[in-house]
């Protein structure tokens, strides 16, 4: 970074100190910080404000991006390559996922610079730093819930597309069923994520325990995996506060290659959100918002009003690359009478965010200001310009308290789950998905059932499923993707 301006950096302390390597200054000014306490310690809401605002003082500090190109001071220490003040930052708390003017983390700055040592620290820290910042949130989510109503509530993932006909009828489409009681949370479904045209499926259910369970073996706070192909359930938080492993680091330093056409490519993976080019991030980008009376019978989506974040008089442009920026906007379609508030849903989103990539989309997009008094009972999400997914509210049913409460909603039981196909845990392509299409027993493709089903409790786990590591967890799926590997070699040398 040569010919760097220092005056442009003069009124960030932590900017300056890090463009002049005043590495004194930097220490001095990390020392002057707020400590954060133990995450262990962090059990009360009070504790967790308290907390939360020595966070936001050290943010203030060594996060800020009132410079050049929106960097972080951290953007600044990847782009000089230095080092030290790397790993001074990382461990005062630096945010390594901020994204600059460019939309880059400095993370992928790291990587794309080929800075590998910095890659390196970064990586080392930000286990530790997401646990630390999970704990944090933890007491007052918990109680955020407890203050919550308790209800059901289903929601509907299907894919359409302007070019190519009856996308709806023939891609992959899941319907998340989620149950709220006191600070326990439970989602079901059977995709866990979508990248572009990669589907990630998977029959599971996310188990988040606030309250703990009842015989007291999940501690309160818990979050729990659920395969139900292979019956097992794993604590999704086991080992989240340990720094990276030797073997964890060595493996992500493994260059990659593979052949396009006759020539040896390397492969590299920019370990997160794509950069600015590809498709724009929700809240710093123009978002489409079609208001709606659900009331108004008989006026479905031609009664609606649409208006534009980006501008009141919007223009008619006709180029082929304001085209494709139009075709990665978001829409979303506002309803003033729908029984939750965006406030309220954004804590739950929170939770499965952690795990389950679709979830992590759709919260990113209404973390966007939203007109007051609205919920977003529909979102459209970008896939790729010709492709969005359409995500929506279809049920939301109160739950009656406990003692009357006889009949609640539940998840496919294990008679009624869906077929071989859909239960198998993995990632496949898009077309595997169109070749072999599925529905859920007794409901249509990106429809919801509306049978109610008897359940004991949503919130307990199958005395017959095995608790499983996720070190466990992991080295299964290693050996799985190595024999998937070594079958399709096989194939390939036969074909030849």
């Amino acid at each position: 970074m040569a010919g760097i301006d220092i005056s442009k950096y003069a009124h960030s302390p932590v900017h300056k100190a890090i463009a002049t390597k005043n590495y004194a200054t930097l220490r001095k000014i990390l020392a002057g910080l707020p400590r954060p306490c133990n995450p262990a310690e962090i059990r009360t809401e009070a504790i967790s404000l308290a907390e939360e605002e020595k966070a936001e003082a050290i943010a203030a500090a060594i996060d800020r991006r009132d410079v050049p190109n929106r960097d972080t001071p951290l953007h600044l220490a990847v782009k000089l390559g230095d080092e030290t003040a790397t790993e001074m930052l990382m461990v005062a708390g630096a945010d390594w996922s901020l994204q600059n003017e460019q939309g880059w983390s400095a993370l992928q700055e790291a990587i794309c610079n080929k800075e590998e040592g910095i890659a390196m620290i970064i990586v080392r820290h930000y286990q530790p730093l997401a646990w630390a910042k999970w704990c944090r949130r933890l007491p007052r989510l918990v109680g955020t819930m407890r203050r919550m109503r308790d209800f059901y509530m289903e929601i509907t993932f299907h894919f359409e597309s302007s070019v190519i006909p009856f996308i709806s009828r023939i891609a992959p489409s899941d319907t998340y069923k989620i149950w709220k009681r006191g600070a326990n949370l439970r989602a079901d479904m059977t995709m866990a994520g979508f990248d572009g045209f990669r589907i990630q499926r998977s029959d599971q259910s996310i188990l988040f325990l606030g309250d703990g369970s009842e015989d007291g073996k999940v501690p309160s706070g818990s979050l729990c995996m659920i395969t139900h192909k292979d019956k097992e359930v794993m604590n999704a938080l086991d080992g989240a506060g340990s720094p990276a492993t030797d073997e964890e680091l060595t493996w992500r330093r493994q260059e990659k290659t593979e052949m396009v056409g006759s020539w040896k490519a390397k492969v590299s993976d920019l370990l997160g959100d794509s950069p600015s080019g590809s498709q724009p991030k929700p809240g710093r980008h123009s978002v489409e918002i079609v208001l709606r009376d659900e009331h108004r019978k008989g006026r479905d989506s031609k009664a609606s009003t649409s208006v534009s974040s980006e501008s009141n008089n919007r223009r008619k442009e006709g180029s082929r690359e304001n085209e494709y920026k139009k075709g990665l906007r978001p829409t979303l379609w506002l309803s003033p009478n729908f029984p939750l508030q965006t406030e309220e849903l954004l804590p739950l989103l929170d939770i499965l965010a952690n795990k389950v990539k679709a979830i992590r989309r759709l919260r990113e997009l209404l973390t966007t200001k939203l007109p007051m008094g609205t919920f977003p009972v529909k979102v459209a999400i970008p896939v790729v310009p010709t492709i969005r997914v359409l995500v929506t509210f279809t049920k939301f049913e109160e739950l009656q308290p406990l003692d009357e409460f006889s009949t609640p909603p539940s998840s496919p039981t294990a008679a009624g789950r869906e077929s071989p196909l859909v239960t198998q845990s993995s990632t496949s392509s898009w077309f595997q998905w169109i070749k072999a299409p599925y529905q859920r027993p007794g409901s249509s493709a990106g429809g919801s059932s509306s049978r109610i089903e008897n359940i004991q409790d949503p919130f307990a786990i199958p005395s017959e499923y095995t608790w499983v590591t996720a070190e466990a967890k992991k080295k299964k799926m290693q050996e799985k993707n190595k024999s998937k590997k070594a079958k399709n070699h096989g194939l390939m040398s036969n074909r030849e």
